[in-house]
């Protein structure tokens, strides 16, 4: 999961994969702006096929906190299929 996410992040933003850290946020990736925010959650959203609410998107303060909830939704989605 965390590859595919970095992948995700890695294409919205435009930096390589390579460079990214659990703790970078807004100010440590320049293309990181509120537009390249929704694009962001529209790319987690279909790469990963989960529904985003406005109130989990505004918690993703870094690539870390995207990486928790991501891993919370798709293990959610798991037990839940089983």
């Amino acid at each position: 999961m965390s590859e595919r996410l970095y992948n995700v992040i890695a294409d919205v933003f435009n930096v390589p994969v390579a460079d990214l850290r659990d703790d970078d946020n807004p100010e440590c990736i320049e293309s990181w702006t509120s537009l390249g925010h929704v694009n962001l959650v529209l790319s987690i959203e279909a790469e990963f096929r989960l529904s985003i609410s406005p109130d989990d998107a505004v918690e993703f303060l870094t690539v870390g906190d995207i990486k928790r909830f991501v891993a919370e939704q798709t293990e959610l989605a798991n037990t839940t299929n089983e």
